[in-house]
C-alpha cells in the first residue's frame, strides 16, 4: 500500500527541496498514496549512512567494561574491580576505551592499575583500539620476546596487540555477542542510521552477521579485515546474494596519533620518532596486497592517520579502477601539497577524531602541522569525495556528534580549533548520506528521487538549522525500505 507524507519538507539529498513524499512497496514514488500521514512541518533527509563502523564488536563493547569515562587511576582500578566481583570465575574481563587524556597525562596506565583482579586474565582496549593493557594472568598466556617492554608494563601496542593479544583472546558467548549485535542496531536506527559499511573478519561475518543479517532492520555492506599474505578470497564466488555484501578489504600502513604510531613526515616532538609503518607496509608488501583484492573485484580500503601514511597510501591507490571505489581510511593528517593527489580518492573520515586528536595536537606536532588535520573544507573544496562515518566503538556512533564537529570545527572540549575548516550544516549531512552510500556501493546514492529506497528520516527539529551547539536534532520516525524501523508519525 502506498503512502504520502503531507506538510513535510523533503531534502532529497542532490541540493533540492521538495514539499511531502510519497513511496510504495519499499521505493520512492512520483505521487500518490493510499494513507497519507501528516508530518506537522517537519524536515525530511535521506536516511544516514556510517560509512566505518565495527558492527560486531560495537555490539560487545555495550556489554563489556566502559572506561570512556574514568578521569583517574582510582576510578578505572574500582571500575574492573566492580565487573571482578560479580563476574563468573572463568570469565575474562573485557574492557575499552581508556584514554590517558581523561585524567590528564600524557603517560598510559600499566599493570599497577590492575591490582585486586588476581589471577583474573584482563584486557583493557585504548580508546583507539591499537593499544591494550593487560595484568599478569593474560601475559603468562602470550608468547612475547623476552626483552619484550609489554612483559614489565603491561602495555601492548600495533603488532603486539593485534598479532600476539588478539589470537590468545576467548570468544565472546555467541548467545551473547548476537544480542549486542541486536542492541546496537537498534541503538543505530534510534539515531538515524539507516546503513553502515562494517569492518569483519571473515569469522565474525559467517559465524555472528551472517546468520542474523536477515533479521537486522539496516542495510549492510561489508569491508574485510583479514590482510594475511596470500589473500584467500575465492569463498566469496560461493557466497549468497542474500546476505551482506562483501565489498573491500582493507589493511593498515599505520597506527594512531594518541599512541604516537601514526606515520609522519616531521618528528612527534613530544616523543621524537615518526611513528611506524606496520603490516604491509612495514613489509613492502603493500602493492602486492591492493592487486590481490583488485584481482578480487573489490575496493582497497586503507588506514592511513599520518601524512606520510596518507601520501603513500594515495600512491598504492592510484591505479585501481575506479568503478571499485578505493577509499583512504581516516586521512588525519593531510599535507597541503597532498590535496590534488588525493581529491580524486574516496576518502572514509571521521570528524570526531579530528575533535578528539585535537586537544592535543598542538603539543605533538606543533601549531603549524596541527593546522593540517583533516582540513574538510579545503579537501571539499579540492573536490575529494567525503564520506562520513563514526569507527564506532572506537568514538561515539552518535552521527549528531559527527556532524557538530564538522559544522563547528570545534574539539571534543567545545574549543575551536583552526575553525576555518568548518563546513556548512548541508555539506556535513551529504557526507553522511548520498556521498557515504555512494563510497561503499549502497543503492541509496541516487536520493530521495522515484525508483531509489524509501530509507528517510523525519526529525524533531530542522538539522539544517542546528550550529552544532546545545541539543541536537533527533529522529522523530526512521524508514528503511518504506518500513518504520524506529518512532513513529502521527496519521
Amino acid at each position: 500500500m502506498s503512502t504520502h507524507l503531507k506538510n513535510v519538507r523533503a531534502w532529497n539529498g542532490i541540493d533540492c527541496w521538495q514539499e511531502g513524499l510519497a513511496f510504495d512497496a519499499g521505493v520512492i514514488v512520483p505521487e500518490g498514496g493510499n494513507t497519507v500521514i501528516d508530518c506537522g512541518g517537519r524536515v525530511l533527509t535521506p536516511g544516514l549512512v556510517d560509512a566505518h563502523v565495527h558492527l560486531v564488536m560495537g555490539g560487545q563493547s555495550r556489554l563489556g567494561v566502559d572506561l570512556s569515562a574514568m578521569a583517574s587511576q582510582t576510578q578505572f582500578t574500582q571500575r574492573l574491580l566492580q565487573e571482578h566481583r560479580v563476574l563468573p570465575a572463568d570469565r575474562w574481563v573485557m574492557a575499552h576505551g581508556w584514554n590517558e587524556r581523561s585524567w590528564g597525562s600524557t603517560t598510559p596506565p600499566d599493570m599497577g592499575w590492575m591490582e585486586g583482579m588476581g589471577d583474573r586474565p584482563t584486557v583493557c582496549w585504548r580508546c583507539d583500539q591499537h593499544a591494550a593493557l593487560v595484568n599478569q594472568a593474560v601475559l603468562d598466556r602470550l608468547e612475547l620476546p623476552a626483552d619484550a617492554s609489554s612483559l614489565r608494563t603491561g602495555l601492548l601496542i600495533e603488532e603486539e596487540a593485534w598479532e600476539v593479544l588478539v589470537p590468545a583472546l576467548p570468544q565472546w558467548p555467541l548467545e551473547d555477542t548476537r544480542r549486542g549485535l541486536y542492541e546496537a542496531v537498534q541503538w543505530l536506527n534510534s539515531m538515524g542510521v539507516t546503513a553502515v559499511r562494517t569492518m569483519e573478519y571473515r569469522d565474525v561475518l559467517e559465524r555472528v552477521l551472517d546468520p542474523e543479517a536477515a533479521s537486522l532492520s539496516l542495510r549492510t555492506v561489508v569491508t574485510l579485515l583479514d590482510r594475511s599474505l596470500p589473500l584467500t578470497l575465492d569463498w566469496l564466488a560461493g557466497r549468497s546474494p542474500e546476505l551482506p555484501q562483501v565489498i573491500g578489504c582493507k589493511a593498515f600502513f599505520d597506527g594512531t596519533l594518541g599512541s604516537r604510531t601514526a606515520r609522519v613526515f616531521e618528528p612527534f616532538l613530544d616523543r621524537g620518532a615518526s611513528g611506524r609503518w606496520v603490516e604491509c607496509a612495514a613489509d613492502d608488501t603493500d602493492q602486492l596486497w591492493c592487486e590481490a583484492v583488485v584481482h578480487a573485484g573489490l575496493a582497497p580500503s586503507i588506514h592511513a592517520i599520518g601524512d606520510a601514511a596518507v601520501r603513500r597510501a594515495a600512491d598504492v591507490l592510484a591505479g585501481v579502477p575506479e568503478t571499485l571505489r578505493p577509499t583512504i581510511e581516516h586521512a588525519e593528517l593531510v599535507r597541503g601539497v597532498d590535496l590534488d593527489d588525493i581529491s580524486r580518492l574516496r576518502l572514509s573520515v571521521q570528524p570526531v577524531h579530528r575533535a578528539e586528536d585535537a586537544r592535543f595536537a598542538a603539543d605533538i606536532l606543533g601549531e603549524r602541522r596541527a593546522a593540517s588535520m583533516l582540513p574538510l573544507r579545503d579537501l571539499l573544496a579540492s573536490g575529494a569525495r567525503l564520506a562520513f562515518g563514526t569507527d564506532w566503538p572506537i568514538t561515539s556512533a552518535d552521527p549528531m556528534r559527527t556532524l557538530a564537529a564538522a559544522i563547528t570545527g570545534n574539539d571534543e572540549d567545545g574549543r575551536p580549533f583552526h575553525p576555518e575548516q568548518a563546513i556548512d550544516a548541508q555539506d556535513a549531512m551529504h557526507a553522511m548520506t548520498l556521498a557515504a552510500a555512494e563510497a561503499v556501493s549502497l543503492p541509496t546514492a541516487e536520493g530521495l528521487v522515484p525508483g531509489a529506497p524509501a530509507d528517510f528520516v523525519v526529525w524533531d527539529r530542522d538539522p539544517f538549522a542546528w550550529d552544532g551547539s546545545g541539543s541536537p536534532p533527533r529522529p522523530a520516525a526512521v524508514f528503511i525500505d518504506g518500513r518504520c524501523v524506529h518512532g513513529e508519525l502521527g496519521h
